[in-house]
């Protein structure tokens, strides 16, 4: 399952690569809640740390309720939507710097950029109508990813959206 959630992060969004810069990212068209509404004691699954609500503000519209994917109690994603449009959020919860340190180090896909204020360590990758945010906080990793029907890059929603999820952690 972690090869699947890793796999799925860098198909869509290009994940990692070694970068230099780092990502401001422009004000959120709303603010994004602040927790879930019934917040988690320990993260266990994806779906436990974003809310249908921080979809919708990420997406510009209701993309109906997560679809979970747990198989090993180390891993699981949550998507809402589907492609065209769709947040995904994967949650590795043990061994989580590990795992970043090694997605950041692989270089297989194209350059990414560091993103502050971000959970213990961020970077970004943009592809269009794809973008994407990976960090970890304490062992945990996370992988944002946003996909829109064309237009611009949602490169601003996936740092926002990762930004309010690491403050939940």
């Amino acid at each position: 399952m972690i090869g699947v959630v890793v796999a799925a992060c860098v198909a869509l969004a290009g994940c990692a690569a070694p970068g230099s810069s780092t990502v401001t990212p422009a004000a959120p068209a709303a603010p994004i809640s602040a927790a879930p509404s019934s917040a988690p004691q320990a993260l266990t699954n994806a779906c436990a740390l974003v809310t249908e609500a921080d979809a919708t503000i990420a997406l510009g519209s209701d993309p109906g309720p997560g679809t979970p994917n747990d198989s090993d109690g180390r891993a699981s994603s949550c998507i809402f939507g589907e492609s065209p449009a769709l947040v995904m959020v994967n949650l590795i919860t043990t061994e989580g710097k590990a795992d970043w340190q090694n997605l950041r180090d692989s270089g297989t896909a194209g350059a990414v950029t560091d993103v502050a204020s971000v959970g213990d360590g961020a970077f970004s990758a943009d592809h269009g109508v794809s973008a994407g945010v990976d960090f970890y906080s304490g062992d945990a990793f996370v992988a944002v990813v946003v996909v829109l029907d064309g237009g611009a890059s949602p490169l601003a929603q996936a740092v926002d959206l990762a930004r309010t999820l690491a403050g939940r952690m």
